[in-house]
């Protein structure tokens, strides 16, 4: 009797032990991911701040292409 309490506190102790790897493995998934997270919605934030720039440029070429043409047909 003694015997099987032991085997069963041995199996219980060893399945705890998985169980905190386990979860010591997950969090440090879950840190890489965030990470991954931060770096990406970092460059989206660049790569959105260049286009807004870039449409900007369009729009102020295109309203003086406006304006160069009006006064063309006027000549």
């Amino acid at each position: 009797m003694a015997n099987s309490l032991n085997r069963l506190i041995l199996e219980v102790q060893q399945l705890i032990t998985v169980q905190n790897d386990a979860n010591e493995q997950l969090e440090v998934y879950s840190q890489v991911l965030e990470e991954k997270v931060r770096e990406r919605t970092r460059e989206l934030n660049e790569k959105n701040l260049s286009l807004k720039l870039a449409l900007e440029e369009l729009r102020c070429t295109q309203a003086q292409l406006g304006e160069t043409e009006e006064n063309s047909d006027k000549s």
